[in-house]
């Protein structure tokens, strides 16, 4: 069986106006997996990056870390399938129109606008969950932003393209978002949409997801797990 090691981007500009990019608490967080990773002598056949900058960035600080703990990369590869859900797309396209006319998003704005603080934020996560639920299921059409179940197909045929080029026992590392992680652990398991949705949004930064691979069928290995991070509880975000 081939190994498959799906890693979440290290954190990003979150609250920022510019989320595309890694925080230097998120290079920390991946150079830190690099040399975990190094001291383990866990192999890396391949890496495949996804087309973002924070996703291009985390595997250069993975990288960093790895060559400095004595490890290489033996090949890389990119793949724009590894790419994130068009969240930010989404949420700008349609928030104008539903802060008028969805009760639940006039009272979430209104609720902003009214704190200050992590109350922001918090209600800021209510409010994009809440859209994001109604745009999977379809209540919610934007022209301009690829739909969930486009993201998915896209998501499948960058697994098709990563396992068709593994061998028997080599180990692939994808660096990508936790939209696409999600995404692969629906087609593991068997999730809906919906479920996939709300896999997304637990997935912590820098955290790795392994699947095993052969070509009848893909197993779940492991799932956001973070055990390079556990000696400094600082380094461990979600957003």
């Amino acid at each position: 069986m081939a190994t498959l090691v799906l890693i979440r981007h290290g954190q990003a500009g979150t609250y920022e106006a510019e989320y595309d990019q890694l925080s230097a608490l998120g290079a920390r967080q991946m150079e830190t997996l690099g040399r975990y990773w190094a001291a383990r002598g866990r192999p890396v056949d391949r890496a495949v990056v996804g087309p973002l900058v924070r996703q291009r960035r985390s595997f250069a600080s993975f990288e960093a870390g790895l060559v400095a703990g004595g490890g290489r990369v033996a090949r890389t590869d990119d793949d724009p399938g590894l790419a994130e859900y068009q969240a930010l797309a989404m949420m700008e396209s349609v928030l104008p129109r539903l802060s008028a006319e969805d009760p639940f998003v006039v009272a979430e704005v209104a609720a902003m606008a009214r704190s200050g603080g992590d109350a922001v934020k918090r209600h800021k996560e209510r409010l994009f969950q809440h859209v994001a639920r109604r745009w999977v299921r379809g209540e919610l059409d934007v022209p301009d932003v690829t739909p969930f179940p486009a993201f998915r197909r896209d998501v499948d045929g960058a697994l098709d393209r990563i396992l068709g080029a593994a061998s028997d026992g080599e180990t692939t590392l994808a660096f990508t978002s936790g939209g696409v992680v999600a995404a692969a652990m629906g087609r593991a398991l068997g999730l809906d949409d919906e479920k996939v949705l709300e896999l997304s949004w637990i997935v912590r930064n820098a955290a790795f997801t392994e699947l095993l691979y052969s070509p009848s069928r893909m197993t779940l290995f492991g799932f956001n797990a973070i055990p390079h991070l556990d000696a400094e509880p600082g380094l461990v975000t979600l957003r």
